[in-house]
C-alpha cells in the first residue's frame, strides 16, 4: 500500500499550557502523563499532561500543568540535552552540565552525576539490560550499570577507546553500534572489539528494533535518506529498505509504527511491511525533538547529539503500544495522537487492505483484543480473495490461521471434489463454486490448487478427527449448548463424522493432483494404513485410475473399510507389480501378499479366515495356495504364529461404512 492509500494513524494536534523557550529536548514518563523539558539555558522542568480540563475537553488534546521547576538554569548556560525516561529504572537521564546527570523521575530528586561523562558528547541506555553507554571529549566510550542506588545510581564498567567522536550511537545488551563520518562500526561492551558494520554516506539515526514475526532483532540504521537494517545476530545487514524524503533527525517505534522527524515532516511507515504510512509536514520550524507518550521497557538510541529514544526490549512489539507522541520545537509543543487501533483496522480491512490490517493486529495483539477485533475473520476474508487472485497457497495459510471450517474451505475447489462424496449438511455445491470464482484450469494451476489444499487438510485432520473420535464416544457439547443451537446429538455426530470422512476423502483426492504424479504416493499410503474414514466409493476410482503405483494405497483403503473381497480380487501381479515409478517389485508384492494373509488367518473372525483358503472370485485357486506355489517360503509364513501383524484390517465390514482400519505395516 501507499501513504495515501493507509488510513493516517497521527493526527496533528496543538497542546495548550507549555510555557518554555529555547527548548533543546523533552521526554514523557508514567504512561504519558508526565512531560520533562529541558531548554538550551539549563533549565529543566516537568509538566503533568491532562486530558480531563476544560480547555483539553474543548480541544479534544492535552493541556500541560506546570508541576516543578528542577533546574533553574546553569551559570554557563549549558543546554539540557538528550533527555530519557527510563521508566523501569524510575530514571530521568540527560546531559547537563555536560555531564550525565540522574532524576528520580517520580519524586524529581537529583540522584547525582556521572563524573567521568565530563564533556558528554553522546549518550544511549539499554533500559531492559540497565545498560547506559556514553562518549566524552577524550574519545572514550564509557559502558555504565544502572545501579539505583541513591548515591551512586549508575556504576562505570568498561571504558573503552575509540577512534574518533561517533555522531549516533544505539546500544543493546551486549553491543553498541557507532555512526562514523563514513561508516557504522559495532563494539562488544565488555570486550571493546571494534568492528565495521555498514560504509555510509551520512549516518544520523542508530535504533534498536525489537523482533516482528519471527525475525532476530535487527537494528535500523540511517544512511542519508535511506533505512538500511542489520541483523544484530550476523551483524549483517538484512534485505529489508526504507527511505524518507529527507535524512531524518530522529526515529521513534511507536508500535506498530515507525515515526520519524525530518526538517520538514514527520514521516510514518509500518515496522511490519515497511509501507510509507502517512508523512505530517510540520514546516521549515525550528522543530527539535519527538518523544513517544508511553515507555515501557524501553532501548534507546541517541543521534546526532541529541537523541534517537526508541522503545525496545524483545517483546516490545506484543506488549506495548503507543497512543501518542509529542513534537517539540524552541517555543511550543504539539500533540501527535494516534488514532484508535480498532479504527485503524476496519478501514483498512474495508479497503481490502488485509496484509496491512493483520499486521497492526500481529505487533499489537493486546491492543487489537482490547478493541475487540475479530482477527480471525480478517484470515478468512484475505484468504478467499488471495484464492481468487490464484494464491492457493498464502490463501490457505490464512484458513489455516482462522481455522475456518473444512468444509467451506473444501468447497473453494469444486474442480477437486468427487461427484459422489457424501459431503456435511453445511456444505452447498453451487455456492462453493460460485465462490470459487471458477476452478482451476491448466495443469500447473490445478497441481497448485491440490498443493495448497493438501496443506489446509493436514493441519485441520487431527482436530477434525479428535472431534469425530469424541462425538462417537458420546461426547460433544453440552445438552444446554445444543438446546441453544438447535441441534440434536444425533445431528451433531453426523455432521462431525461426515465431515472427517471429507477431511479424509478430499485429502487422498488432493494428494493425487499434486505434482509431480506419485509425489504423495507414501503419504497416501500412510494414512489409508491407519485409522481413517475415507470413504470408499469416492477414493477407489480414483487410486485404481492412478496406475500401478498407487495399488498398495487402494489395498490399504479396500483394507480399511472392510472390503477384504476388493482387496483380494486386486491383489495380482498385474494390478500391483510395475516398472514405473515407486510401483512394487514382485517380492515386495509377496512380502505384503504374506503379511496381509497371515492377518486373516490369525483374526478372530471366522469369515476373514476363510478367505485365506477360499478361491478369490477372479481366481481359480485359494490366495494362500497361490503364494504356495510361487513364493513357498512365503506362503508358509502365513501360517507360523508370532506376533501379529499391525495392519489388522477392521472387524465386521468397517465402521458403519466410514472407514477404520488399525495402523498399518509397509511391506
Amino acid at each position: 500500500g501507499s501513504a495515501s492509500a493507509w488510513p493516517p494513524p497521527l493526527d496533528l494536534q496543538r497542546v495548550s499550557g507549555f510555557r518554555q523557550t529555547k527548548v533543546e529536548s523533552v521526554a514523557v514518563a508514567a504512561n504519558g502523563t508526565r512531560l520533562f523539558a529541558g531548554t538550551s539555558e539549563g533549565v529543566l522542568v516537568v509538566y503533568e499532561c491532562r486530558s480531563d480540563t476544560s480547555e483539553a475537553i474543548r480541544t479534544n488534546s492535552v493541556e500541560l500543568v506546570l508541576i516543578h521547576t528542577l533546574r533553574n538554569g546553569s551559570r554557563d548556560k549549558k543546554p539540557v540535552s538528550n533527555l530519557v525516561a527510563a521508566e523501569s529504572w524510575r530514571a530521568l537521564i540527560g546531559i547537563m552540565d555536560s555531564c550525565i546527570t540522574v532524576y528520580d523521575m517520580w519524586t524529581t530528586r537529583a540522584l547525582g552525576q556521572a563524573t567521568e561523562t565530563k564533556h558528554c558528547q553522546l549518550m544511549c541506555i539499554h533500559e531492559p539490560s540497565f545498560q547506559l553507554c556514553a562518549v566524552n571529549k577524550k574519545k572514550r566510550l564509557l559502558v555504565y550499570r544502572w545501579h539505583g542506588d541513591n548515591t551512586t545510581p549508575l556504576l562505570l564498567q568498561y571504558d573503552h577507546a575509540l577512534p574518533d567522536i561517533p555522531l549516533c550511537m544505539a546500544c543493546t545488551a551486549d553491543t553498541v553500534v557507532l555512526g562514523f563520518k563514513k561508516m557504522y562500526m559495532v563494539m562488544e561492551t565488555r570486550g571493546g572489539i571494534l568492528a565495521k558494520l555498514l560504509d555510509t554516506d551520512r549516518p544520523s539515526v542508530a535504533l534498536e528494533l525489537p523482533p516482528v514475526s519471527g525475525n532476530q532483532p535487527r537494528m535500523l540504521l540511517s544512511s542519508g535518506s535511506r533505512g538500511v537494517f542489520v541483523n544484530l545476530h550476523t551483524k549483517a545487514p538484512t534485505e529489508e529498505r526504507l527511505s524518507w524524503t529527507a535524512p531524518p533527525i530522529m526515529i521513534r517505534l511507536a508500535t506498530p509504527f515507525l515515526v520519524a522527524l525530518t526538517p520538514r515532516s514527520v514521516e510514518v511507515h509500518d515496522l511490519a511491511l515497511l509501507t510509507p504510512v502517512q508523512a505530517v509536514q510540520i514546516g521549515p520550524a525550528d522543530t527539535r525533538w519527538l518523544c513517544t507518550g508511553v515507555s515501557n521497557g524501553s532501548s534507546s538510541g541517541l543521534d546526532g547529539g541529541r537523541g534517537a529514544y526508541g522503545q525496545g526490549g524483545a517483546d516490545m512489539a506484543a506488549s506495548s503500544y503507543v497512543d501518542h507522541l509529542y513534537l517539540s520545537s524552541a517555543e511550543s509543543i504539539s500533540l501527535l495522537k494516534m488514532q484508535p487501533i480498532e479504527m485503524q483496522v476496519e478501514l483498512l480491512v474495508e479497503s481490502k487492505q488485509f496484509e496491512e490490517a493483520l499486521a497492526i493486529c500481529s505487533l499489537c495483539g493486546a491492543q487489537a483484543r482490547k478493541g475487540g477485533i475479530d482477527v480471525p475473520t480478517i484470515h478468512e476474508q484475505f484468504g478467499k480473495l488471495l484464492h481468487v487472485r490464484g494464491d492457493y497457497e498464502a490463501a490457505v495459510g490464512h484458513f489455516i490461521q482462522a481455522q475456518t471450517p473444512p468444509v467451506q474451505v473444501v468447497m473453494l475447489f469444486p474442480s477437486l471434489l468427487p461427484p459422489d462424496l457424501p459431503l456435511p449438511r453445511s456444505a452447498s455445491r453451487s455456492g462453493g463454486a460460485a465462490a470459487a470464482g471458477g476452478s482451476a484450469g491448466d495443469g500447473g494451476s490445478s497441481s497448485r490448487a491440490a498443493a495448497a489444499l493438501t496443506h489446509y487438510l493436514e493441519s485441520c485432520r487431527p482436530r477434525i478427527a479428535a472431534l469425530a473420535d469424541e462425538l462417537e464416544s458420546g461426547g460433544g457439547m453440552e445438552a444446554e449448548e445444543r438446546r441453544l443451537r438447535g441441534v440434536t446429538y444425533e445431528e451433531e455426530r453426523s455432521e462431525a463424522l461426515l465431515t472427517a470422512q471429507m477431511v479424509d476423502s478430499m485429502l487422498v483426492v488432493a494428494r493425487l493432483h499434486c505434482a509431480p504424479p506419485g509425489s504423495r504416493r507414501w503419504d497416501t499410503i500412510d494414512l489409508l494404513s491407519g485409522p481413517n474414514r475415507c470413504h470408499g466409493h469416492s477414493c477407489g476410482p480414483l487410486l485404481l485410475n492412478a496406475g500401478v503405483q498407487y495399488a498398495e494405497a487402494l489395498l490399504w483403503l479396500y483394507r480399511s473399510i472392510g472390503a477384504h473381497d476388493k482387496v483380494l480380487s486386486t491383489l495380482t501381479e498385474e494390478r500391483c507389480v510395475g516398472n514405473e515409478g515407486d510401483a512394487w517389485t514382485r517380492d515386495e508384492f509377496y512380502q505384503w501378499t504374506s503379511n496381509y494373509l497371515r492377518t486373516l488367518w490369525f483374526s478372530d473372525n471366522r469369515d476373514d479366515v476363510d478367505l485365506v483358503m477360499s478361491p478369490s472370485p477372479n481366481s481359480r485357486e485359494a490366495p494362500v495356495a497361490r503364494l504356495l506355489r510361487l513364493n513357498p517360503l512365503l506362503g508358509l509364513k502365513v501360517f507360523l504364529p508370532g506376533p501379529t501383524d499391525p495392519g489388522t484390517p477392521s472387524k465386521g465390514g468397517g465402521r458403519d461404512g466410514f472407514g477404520g482400519g488399525g495402523g498399518g505395516l509397509r511391506s
